[in-house]
């Protein structure tokens, strides 16, 4: 994932964020890190990564991508999500 970021990241170098200031490679990487994560995310459970923590997210998404079929963490998630 990281490389086609550096690749857009060097294309467009410098990078402004919103108030004209420039961003840093590291936090570049980090805000497309969190966009990778929150796509895939929202692949897996149809919901938005929003009200969930980083590592509750990375379990899920490790869980869904290396053990079971999508659907079973679809239904665990979403009965989760509705239980609060």
């Amino acid at each position: 994932a990281f490389g086609p970021a550096l690749n857009v990241f060097s294309r467009h170098y410098p990078i402004l964020n919103s108030s004209g200031e420039e961003v840093r490679p590291e936090e570049a990487f980090t805000e497309a890190r969190k966009a990778v994560a929150n796509y895939r995310f929202r692949k897996l459970a149809h919901i938005d990564t929003a009200g969930f923590d980083p590592l509750t997210i990375w379990y899920l998404t490790q869980v869904a991508t290396y053990f079971l079929p999508a659907t079973e963490v679809e239904a665990d998630v979403a009965k989760s999500a509705c239980a609060d």
